[in-house]
């Protein structure tokens, strides 16, 4: 297994370059500028899940097996997992809530695409106090099993908008 496992504040893996990102941020960008409409009035994160036309992107999640990771976590039982992909943009200065992952998750796994220097990804204790941050790197990927009640973090964007891959395996 690729990366770092990580037990405190709860288990987590961060492994680098997961992904080939070359291409895919300007291919991400490029999609995010042609479908900006979809910016609504107070809306501070949006996702998309069409991925038919981001061939770049797409050929690199279809190169790696997301599921093989789920023997290397503690999570509940799944008896069909699906990999969802989606890419999560965060507008500037937004903090989003502190938050476990909702229990359809089985295992999240979040990559870190824009801009070059960011906010990773907040970790805290089951008592929500921070623990510490899984820092910004392009082409970082954070993956965990989502335990609700315990897997507490949040995220935030700098001054600039936030671009992460992200991709759930979830029992269908």
């Amino acid at each position: 297994m690729e990366g770092t496992m990580f037990q405190s504040p709860w288990q987590h893996l961060v492994v680098d370059n997961l992904y080939d990102i070359t291409g895919v941020v300007e291919e991400v960008k490029t999609y995010i500028r042609k479908n900006a409409n979809v910016l609504v009035e107070g809306s501070k994160t949006i996702t998309f899940e069409n991925f038919s036309e981001l061939p770049v992107t797409k050929s690199q999640l279809d190169k790696v097996d997301l599921l093989q990771y789920l023997e290397h976590f503690d999570h509940r039982p799944v008896k069909n997992p699906v990999v969802e992909n989606h890419i999560n943009v965060n507008l500037p200065n937004h903090e989003y809530r502190i938050h476990d992952e909702l229990p359809r998750k089985i295992l999240s796994v979040v990559t870190y695409l824009s801009p070059d220097v960011s906010y990773g990804t907040l970790l805290y204790d089951e008592h929500k106090n921070f623990s510490h941050e899984v820092e910004w790197q392009l082409g970082r990927t954070m993956i965990f099993a989502g335990d609700t009640g315990r897997t507490w973090h949040n995220f935030k964007s700098g001054d600039k908008i936030r671009i992460t891959l992200n991709s759930f395996i979830v029992d269908k």
